[in-house]
C-alpha cells in the first residue's frame, strides 16, 4: 500500500508496520499505540510530540535525529547503546557517582 502527497490526517489502528518505509512525513502529534515498526525505516520524519506506547521498536537505530527533551520511561533498553555506549553502563556509572556523593555529604 502506498499513500504519496496527502495532507489529510492519518489514523492507523491494529496493523503491522514492520518493514514500512516512512519517508519526509510530518507525524508530529501522531499517538502510536502497540504499533510493531521493527526492520522499519523512517527518515527525515518529524516526529515532534509523537508518543509511543507499547510499541516494538527491536533493532531500531537513531541516525542524525533530534531527541532534545525526549522521555523514554518503562522501556525494555537491553543490548541498548548510544553513541556506542552500553545504557546499563550509562546508568551503573550515574548510579554508583550519585552514591558517591551521597557518601560524600554523610561523612
Amino acid at each position: 500500500m502506498e499513500i504519496r502527497e496527502k495532507r489529510d490526517a492519518l489514523t492507523i489502528e491494529n496493523a503491522l508496520l514492520a518493514g514500512a518505509q516512512i519517508s519526509s512525513a510530518n507525524l508530529s502529534g501522531s499517538v502510536m499505540e502497540d504499533v510493531n515498526l521493527s526492520a522499519s525505516i523512517i527518515e527525515n520524519c518529524n516526529l515532534s510530540q509523537c508518543s509511543v506506547m507499547g510499541g516494538n521498536m527491536s533493532d531500531a537505530v537513531f541516525k542524525g535525529v533530534n531527541l532534545s527533551n525526549a522521555r523514554i520511561e518503562g522501556a525494555q533498553l537491553s543490548g541498548m547503546t548510544i553513541n556506542g555506549v552500553s545504557v546499563a553502563q550509562l546508568f551503573a556509572a550515574y548510579q554508583a557517582q550519585k552514591a558517591a556523593k551521597h557518601r560524600e555529604k554523610a561523612a
